[in-house]
Order: structure tokens, then C-alpha cells, then sequence
């Protein structure tokens, strides 16, 4: 397996000579409440959106590839990028390989110990990391005429790095087109989790399976309701669609990229994923309880025999205390148990502010779902660190500058709802609602270079509008 550079042009040359058959879209998503919440047991509210990754494939004889097939015997696949200059070659013999050595590997190591740092560190790891895990969930069941070549072309309209959820799109979007292509049946949730699987070890992203759900299970005109509390024990989740009040039709979601680009492998993603699993052992062990997330330990009795009051009706200042005590009393020193203290208490209430969202949403509470938002973003960059001061920045000043759009023309309902980080933050996106009556103008006013988001933060914007979309499509050409 290797990256054959600048070979961009000559690859879509020789892709775009053979007949079409069929093409996959896998769109991006935006979470409007709900963050790092998946992985702990709890609740998500995404929507799939307009913009997203468009997969071609083409299983051909291999006389018009050769350039790209000089160092393969057998059958191979050749994926190229729009967004890459490079193109990615891998034999059917090469990833029967990777998959004897993964069986070896140590039970802590991934799958990017068995790859080169060139394809470590490009997109194409999330390539090989689709085919090696379709390949195992398929067991090599796969025929493939020993003169044929399998090529793939990727065209991706999603800012990487946006919190947009293009990684998951893209691995998504290739396990789909590989099922379609060899005739393989896999539900839309094996999907998810074998997409899942390669954000873990040929990323390093130690992500839950809300981005991925979302991509593939998403309904026009509606938002995704997921609950996670099954799914550390069960590996299931609760999947639901919600239709918003008449009065939502008023605003349209906006996702407002920052122009930071986050790495979650690189970033400190993992390191909150830990805590919350440290937090949970210490409560499990102050009560003897065998909660496998703090989503289920706050949806069980356990919340209330700890806290002497029902989730529902607890402040999340009052439950601080209480798990500070706690954690100090098992041995955890002052300074780490007020880290362990923050993340728990953001996994936790951030389910309750999830809840009053979907409350607010089907109930037509403006107000509400405004209040739930912003409480997210405080929780979000106050507890769980995971905000920067661009993502706050934007927050700020997007919601001034619909508040002074509003004021112009006298609007008497609120201007916008939000807005908060969406993704897994350290940059990428904010989301908020805006009113239809100042969109055009909210929009233009970010287009300016001397927009007061790039005097305050020295980047440029750029603002995605999409009412929710449907999931993964896919189209015979």
C-alpha cells in the first residue's frame, strides 16, 4: 500500500473513461445539542445537512490503470481525492495482510502500528481503514477477477476539520459503497459501528458512535434523537426521529466554521474520554454499583441514593460538591478531582439539557431551546474545556450581531437560538437557529473580510446554511 504524488489528474482521467454506475452521498452533520455525551451513555440531537461527501465507483479491468498497478499482482483498489494530490493504491493481498498482523498486535495497540507514517498521518488511513474493517466484517468474502481494479473517487464539499463530521461521512460513505459494490447486505447501525471502528485504531479518535448514526440514519425535516444508554453494555441505541413545532419553521440551522481546524487524535479528545471513565469507577465503587456509563448512572436510582435529590431537580453546582467529596474521599488529590468533578458533571447534565431541547422543540418554547443551547456552550467551555476562543468568539459575536439585525426592523420574537459549539470541539463549528426575516443579511455580514469576527480572531468564516437533510443516499448513474 502507498501514495503515488501528483497523480491526481491522471487517475480522474482514467476514472472518468469507464462507464458510470453508481454513486454514493454521504452528508455531513451538525449536533444541535447534545456533545460528548455519546460515549458516556446519553443523548444526542444531530441533523444531516446539505453539504457532505460524494463517493464514485468503478470495478474495471485493470489495462486502463496501469500506471497505477506497476507493483501489484492480483486484484487492487485505486482511490483518489479532489481534495489530494496524492493517490491511494492498495492490493486485495496487501490488506489479507494487514489483517494477519492486526490479529497480532498487542490487546492496548491499534491499527496504526501497522502503518507507514505516510499513511498514518494522510486521508488516506481513513481509506485503508474502511476496506481492512469491511474486509473482516465480511471475512474476506469478496470476489474480485484477478485482472480487475476497483476505483473510487472522492469528492468531499466538507471543510475538514469544520466539526462537521466529514471523517465519519467519508468512512461511512466507503463501507456503504463497498457493501454496493460486492452485493453485501450490512444494516445502516453495523455500518456505523464498523465506521466507528476505524476513527478508533486507524485514527486514533477514540470517538462514540453518534456522528456516524447520524450520516447514515438522518430524515429531511427532522432531527435525530439518539440515546446512548444501552450502548456500552447492549452496543445499541435508541434511534428516533422529531419533527419540530410550526413556529421552528420560522429559523434555519447555521453552522458557523470557525477557520480552525481541529485534530481530535492530536488534541486532548481522549484525555476527556478517561476522566469520565475514571469518574464513573469512583461512583460505581462509592455505592457498589456496575453502571457501565454516568449516562445510565444518572438515569438510574444510583443518582438519587448519592445526591438525595432526582436528577431532574438537582443544580449542577450542588452535584459538584457532593462529587467532589467523593472523589476526594476514595484518594483522588484536590487538583484532579476538580477536573474529574467538571467532566462528570458536563456528561451528566448535559443529557438533562438535551431532554428540555427536545421538550423545547416539540413544545414550540423558543425561549427554551435558547436557554438549553447556551447552557451547553457555557458547559462546554467552562467544564469540559473543549471550546477555544475562536468557537467563543464566534458565539458572542454571532449572537450580537442578530440581536442588532433584529433590533433594525423591530423583530418581536427572539433573533436567533443559540448559538453553541457543535463536534468535538478545540475549533471546527458553532450552530445556532437564526430567524428567516435577517438570514440573508446575518450571512452577507460574515462575508465581509473585515467582519467583526476576523478583526477580533484574524480568520474568515464560512457559514452553512441547511434545514436537516436526509442521510445516505445512494444513486444509480
Amino acid at each position: 500500500m502507498h501514495m503515488i504524488s501528483e497523480a491526481r489528474t491522471s487517475f480522474l482521467g482514467a476514472f472518468d473513461s469507464l462507464p458510470a454506475q453508481f454513486e454514493i452521498f454521504a452528508p455531513g452533520r451538525v449536533n444541535l445539542i447534545g456533545e460528548h455525551t455519546d460515549y458516556n451513555g446519553g443523548k444526542v440531537l444531530p441533523f444531516a445537512i446539505g453539504m457532505g461527501v460524494s463517493i464514485r465507483v468503478r470495478i474495471a479491468p485493470r489495462a486502463g490503470f496501469l500506471d497505477f498497478s506497476k507493483e501489484q499482482s492480483g486484484a487492487f483498489f485505486v482511490i483518489g481525492s479532489d481534495a489530494f494530490s496524492d493517490v491511494f493504491v492498495v492490493g486485495e493481498n496487501e490488506i489479507r495482510d494487514h489483517l494477519l498482523r492486526r490479529g497480532m498486535l498487542a490487546s492496548n495497540a491499534d491499527d496504526s502500528e501497522l502503518m507507514t507514517s505516510e499513511i498514518r498521518t494522510s486521508w488516506a488511513r481513513y481509506v485503508l481503514g474502511s476496506l481492512v474493517v469491511f474486509w473482516d466484517g465480511t471475512k474476506g468474502k469478496i470476489q474480485l477477477p484477478e485482472d480487475s481494479v476497483v476505483a473510487i473517487s472522492i469528492n468531499s464539499k466538507l471543510p475538514v476539520g469544520s466539526g462537521l463530521s466529514s471523517s465519519a461521512a467519508l468512512c461511512t460513505g466507503l463501507i456503504s459503497s463497498f457493501c454496493f459494490a460486492f452485493g453485501k447486505h450490512i444494516s445502516a447501525y453495523e455500518i456505523s459501528k464498523m465506521a466507528m471502528s476505524v476513527e478508533h485504531g486507524f485514527s486514533g479518535t477514540k470517538c462514540g458512535l453518534m456522528d456516524q448514526l447520524a450520516v447514515m440514519c438522518s430524515k429531511g425535516g427532522h432531527f435525530t434523537s439518539i440515546d446512548f444508554v444501552e450502548f456500552p453494555s447492549f452496543q445499541k441505541a435508541n434511534v428516533k426521529q422529531i419533527q419540530a413545532h410550526h413556529k421552528f419553521e420560522q429559523y434555519s440551522a447555521v453552522a458557523f466554521h470557525t477557520g480552525v481546524s481541529h485534530s481530535l487524535a492530536n488534541s486532548e479528545y481522549n484525555q476527556r474520554r478517561r476522566a469520565c471513565e475514571k469518574a464513573l469507577d469512583l461512583l460505581n465503587a462509592h455505592r457498589n454499583g456496575s453502571c457501565l456509563s454516568l449516562g445510565e448512572y444518572s438515569e438510574r436510582c444510583l443518582f438519587k441514593a448519592t445526591f438525595c435529590i432526582a436528577r431532574d431537580n438537582a443544580h449542577q453546582s450542588d452535584v459538584a460538591k457532593v462529587l467532589n467529596d467523593i472523589f476526594v474521599d476514595r484518594g483522588v488529590t484536590t487538583s484532579e478531582s476538580a477536573i474529574l468533578v467538571r467532566r462528570a458533571a458536563h456528561a451528566i447534565f448535559e443529557n438533562v439539557r438535551v431532554e428540555q431541547a427536545m421538550a423545547a422543540l416539540a413544545q414550540g418554547e423558543l425561549e427554551m431551546l435558547d436557554a438549553a443551547l447556551q447552557e451547553s456552550h457555557r458547559s462546554l467551555s467552562f467544564d469540559y474545556e473543549v471550546s477555544c476562543s475562536e468557537l467563543d468568539a464566534a458565539c458572542e459575536i454571532a449572537r450580537t450581531t442578530a440581536q442588532n439585525l433584529a433590533r433594525a426592523i423591530s423583530l418581536r420574537v427572539p433573533s436567533i437560538l443559540g448559538p453553541r459549539m457543535t463536534g468535538g470541539g478545540f475549533g471546527g463549528s458553532t450552530v445556532q437557529l437564526v430567524h428567516n426575516s435577517i438570514l440573508d443579511r446575518f450571512v452577507e455580514t460574515f462575508k465581509d473580510g473585515m467582519n467583526p469576527y476576523s478583526r477580533k480572531t484574524g480568520c474568515h468564516p464560512n457559514l452553512i446554511v441547511s434545514q436537516p437533510q436526509d442521510g445516505l443516499r445512494i444513486s444509480i448513474l
